[in-house]
């Protein structure tokens, strides 16, 4: 934020800022989750200099039709750095480096969002030991699954009349607003299951509203589960790091009824099944 984001006096006055940076920080907690956030109001990430840096480095050579996601996941790299020269700040590529190891020893994450001209923001997100949180309870191919309820607008039993197809994609009408349709079953790799006695269901997923948030970020979408079983108070566990390389999945709650449910993280399921998918 200090050395690469905030730029120089001249520079910001001639883009119609302050000439003073700004560096926000903050922390919350969302569940079963700590949030802690670096902010800044500077240039933002520049892209084709990431894969410009690469490339010379011949770390690795991006193609002209590069994703977003594919830069952000090189500035982590051990020893990559796109600074000119050495400093005390910057320059040896450790920095980030240490970030990445950190959320992984915590089986935490951190994710970026960012905008050029507007500033960046880095997201660490690292799990609580226990939580008591409100959730969801959902079914996907006879397991239980929970989602956080503050992040569920609405729910409902699934009619084929409410979903409609636009280019090729399943959409929901929402409150005047076209929502992608995605399957729960599909985003965690689950086999098709006969399921006929039972009414699946359908949940509108609110995500986060990151600033400069990649493509792959959801902002809100329609979720079709297998059924809806209802709202409970759990107690959340988090998995350990042992589980950190479980994209998707936030900790493990007991149900009402002695069942283990995992709690999902519908926003990076939805990161990691669009860089899967690829390029539309």
């Amino acid at each position: 934020a200090v050395d690469h984001g905030i730029e120089g006096p001249a520079d910001r006055l001639a883009a119609g800022k302050s000439a003073t940076g700004k560096v926000k920080l903050m922390a919350f907690t969302e569940g079963s989750r700590i949030h802690i956030l670096v902010s800044d109001d500077g240039r933002g990430l520049d892209f084709e200099r990431i894969a410009a840096t690469a490339s010379h480095q011949r770390v690795t050579d991006l193609s002209p039709g590069f994703t977003v996601d594919q830069c952000l996941r090189l500035i982590f790299r051990p020893g990559f750095s796109t600074a000119a020269e050495v400093s005390e700040l910057s320059g040896r590529g450790v920095g980030l480096e240490i970030v990445d190891r950190a959320m992984e020893q915590t089986a935490g994450t951190v994710r970026v969002a960012t905008e050029a001209g507007v500033g960046t923001t880095f997201n660490m997100i690292v799990p609580a030991t226990l939580a008591l949180v409100h959730c969801l309870v959902i079914r996907s191919t006879h397991q239980f699954y929970c989602i956080e309820s503050a992040r569920i607008s609405d729910r409902s039993v699934l009619s084929a009349a409410q979903l409609k197809e636009i280019n090729g994609r399943g959409v929901f009408n929402w409150k005047g607003e076209q929502l992608p349709v995605k399957r729960l079953r599909e985003l965690l790799a689950q086999p098709a299951v006969s399921d006929s006695d039972k009414q699946p269901g359908l949940v509108v997923w609110q995500g986060p509203n990151h600033r400069g948030a990649s493509p792959g970020r959801a902002r809100s979408l329609a979720l079709i589960v297998d059924g809806v079983i209802g709202q409970q108070e759990t107690l959340v566990r988090s998995l350990g790091r042992h589980a950190a390389r479980w994209q998707g999945i936030a900790g493990a709650a007991e149900l009402l009824d002695g069942n283990v449910a995992l709690v999902l993280d519908v926003e990076q399921l939805i990161e990691v099944n669009s860089e899967n998918a690829g390029p539309p």
